[in-house]
């Protein structure tokens, strides 16, 4: 799941790449510019890191429901080579997403993604965990962007 809880107005999405393999929404992707899909980096990095998202569109007899969560399957499940939309986090920032690593998750930690997920950052970082969210209910880590990176001790 993928809360944009402070962003820019008007701000653009890139929805000209696929998802190269089974990706959940708010996970961190890399672009493959040659292939046009994005994937989760296999090593850890912040380097031209997206929040994934798509349409929330119900699929086969899940579009005779009139009344759908945001948490709906179909809504945060991505499928291998279906198009996704990529929400580039700028400065000043912040999302909430479940697709994290607990592990040595403190208020004002940097914050890396590998593979897809987000947990403490063994690198420099301008993503910095600002502590959890409840999004009716469900446990969000919120995630904000600086200006300049910091190095956890």
């Amino acid at each position: 799941m993928l809360r944009e809880l402070q962003t820019v107005l008007n701000k653009n999405t890139d929805a000209q790449y696929k998802a190269d393999g089974d990706l959940v929404t708010g996970m961190g992707v890399v672009k493959d510019y040659a292939t046009k899909t994005v994937s989760a980096p296999a090593t850890e990095t912040v380097d031209g890191v997206f929040f994934v998202n798509k349409e929330r569109i119900a699929k086969g007899a899940n579009t005779a429901f009139t009344d759908l969560s945001d948490y709906f399957e179909d809504f945060v499940n991505i499928e291998d080579g279906e198009p996704v939309k990529l929400i580039t986090p700028l400065t000043g920032e912040a999302y909430g997403t479940d697709q994290f690593v607990a592990t040595g998750l403190v208020e004002g930690v940097g914050v890396s993604v590998t593979g897809g997920k987000w947990g403490k950052a063994t690198i420099a970082t301008p993503f910095i965990y600002t502590g959890d969210y409840s999004d009716a209910g469900k446990a969000l880590v919120r995630i904000e962007v600086r200006n300049t990176a910091i190095t956890n001790a």
